[in-house]
């Protein structure tokens, strides 16, 4: 289910078990104030516009980036050399054709 503009749809939890109760409580403001939607929203936008770019040379939160993944707005492409000289995934909205190593 695609929801480009998000509307109600409720992000799942960034934190994880094991995390301390600050990372819930940093994720509930960061939700709460919109930051967190807002950017997703300029993420998504740089991955339509430049598709198959790396998470660096998006310059994105990598979290923001797993958030859209969980909600099938980018799937992740093959993994190529990225600025940081290691192999990093490509990503890609979720409708753009592509070899992707783990589409939805």
């Amino acid at each position: 289910m695609s929801n480009t503009q998000f509307g109600k749809m409720a992000f799942p939890h960034a934190s994880h078990a094991a995390d301390p109760a600050t990372s819930y409580e940093a994720e509930d403001a960061l939700t709460a104030s919109g930051m967190r939607r807002s950017q997703a929203v300029k993420i998504l936008a740089v991955v339509k516009a430049s598709p198959g770019l790396t998470g660096h040379e998006i310059g994105a939160a990598l979290r923001r980036l797993n958030d859209l993944h969980k909600i099938r707005e980018v799937h992740q492409g093959q993994a190529r050399i990225g600025p940081m000289n290691r192999n990093e995934v490509t990503w890609w909205p979720a409708n753009y054709e592509t070899q992707s190593v783990m589409a939805l």
